[in-house]
């Protein structure tokens, strides 16, 4: 069990249920001299009728949301740890399926 839980990945969407799944995936951490990457990522939206194109789904957030939305998980994994994170932040924008893919590709678990 040791070896299972050195590296844990958590994908964050701000909501309660994300925040206490990164509350456990601390305390796993916290027991096996593990780290903990909690992630987030802004998706594009499209808000027209029908199926969007290509351009209408290449949004771009602007720099200050995304700095907004790391300051955020930054406050919430403080926050979950009740002090200074032994954990690692990642955050961007795209398709959230894929970042978090890509990201497991580190991870022992998620």
């Amino acid at each position: 069990m040791a070896k299972l839980f050195r590296k844990i990945l958590v994908p964050h969407d701000f909501s309660l249920t994300a925040t206490h799944a990164l509350k456990v995936a601390f305390d796993l951490a916290y027991a096996t001299a593990g780290r903990v990457t909690a992630l987030h990522v802004l998706t594009p939206f499209y808000s027209g009728p029908g199926y969007p194109t290509q351009d209408e789904i290449a949004w771009t957030p602007p720099a200050e949301m995304l700095g907004e939305r790391q300051h955020h998980l930054e406050a919430l994994v403080q926050k979950a740890l009740g002090g200074d994170p032994q954990g690692d932040l990642s955050g961007g924008h795209g398709e959230a399926v894929q970042a978090i893919l890509d990201a497991a590709k580190d991870a022992d678990v998620m």
